[in-house]
């Protein structure tokens, strides 16, 4: 409805984990508005982004022009949503 075709998640890796590459990071994530979501992660990547887009042109766009030029970012690797089959913001809150 508002445009934002495409829901990617990409899989970042940086360089290294040292302070100064940490809040680069940090820094530029929060200024992008591409960028729904951040996690941390466990395994092979440090990040897992949750990323909207209008189309595979603009994903492609913040990829080559802002994602891969940061500084410390080793590698990307981007799943996009086919489909959604849930979504909600519902939370599993039990009565104590």
């Amino acid at each position: 409805a508002v445009g934002l075709n495409v829901v990617a998640f990409a899989h970042v890796s940086l360089e290294n984990h040292h302070a100064e590459t940490i809040e680069e990071f940090d820094r530029a994530i929060e200024k992008w508005p591409h960028v729904q979501e951040c996690h941390a992660t466990s395994g092979d990547y440090d990040f897992m982004l949750k990323i909207v887009a209008a189309d595979m042109a603009d994903y492609d766009t913040f990829l080559s022009q802002s994602l891969l030029l940061l500084p410390g970012v080793r590698t990307v690797n981007t799943s996009f949503s086919l489909r959604s089959r849930k979504l909600t913001t519902h939370l599993p809150l039990h009565a104590v």
